[in-house]
């Protein structure tokens, strides 16, 4: 019985207000009929098949990094064909990465790549190639790397 009086306490009564409790909910948008299935294929992927797709016909300049527990030998692959040239980095300082690895599998693919230990380096690196091209700066592998980017952004913008 003791648990039944833990139980209890732990529940509270609130009261809603009358407006919040009548407010309409927003429906999610449905996703386009024609769209691959997630599971079924990589992110990249999926963007670039689906219709009317915002990378359709697009260059871009990717910059890629990856910590050192992502599988590369499997993501490596997929850029394959799909760009000129990929900076590859760290994805800064927080996560443990092995761009030497990284570098081999890019290698092992027949790919074109400038290894950048130095993530604002390479950053500032990615973003001159693709000013150069007229292309469009890819960040991809890794939130840690994006959030890098960022900040050499608003850095950037504020010199």
């Amino acid at each position: 019985k003791q648990e039944d009086a833990v139980a209890e306490e732990e529940f509270v009564d609130v009261d809603v207000p009358a407006e919040a409790a009548e407010a309409p909910t927003e429906e999610a948008p449905e996703a386009p009929a024609e769209a691959p299935k997630t599971e079924e294929a990589p992110a990249y992927e999926v963007l670039e098949e689906m219709p009317g797709s915002a990378m359709e016909g697009m260059e871009y300049e990717p910059l890629f990094a990856c910590a050192a527990d992502k599988d590369i030998k499997d993501i490596a692959p997929l850029f394959r064909g799909k760009c000129r040239n990929i900076t590859i980095t760290r994805p800064g300082n927080v996560r443990a990465s092995d761009i030497s690895s990284v570098a081999r599998c890019f290698s092992e693919n027949e790919m074109t790549f400038e290894a950048q230990p130095d993530c604002s380096l390479a950053v500032q690196s990615a973003l001159e190639k693709a000013s150069d091209s007229g292309a469009v700066l890819l960040v991809a592998g890794s939130f840690y790397l994006l959030a890098e980017v960022n900040e050499f952004l608003s850095h950037s913008a504020t010199e």
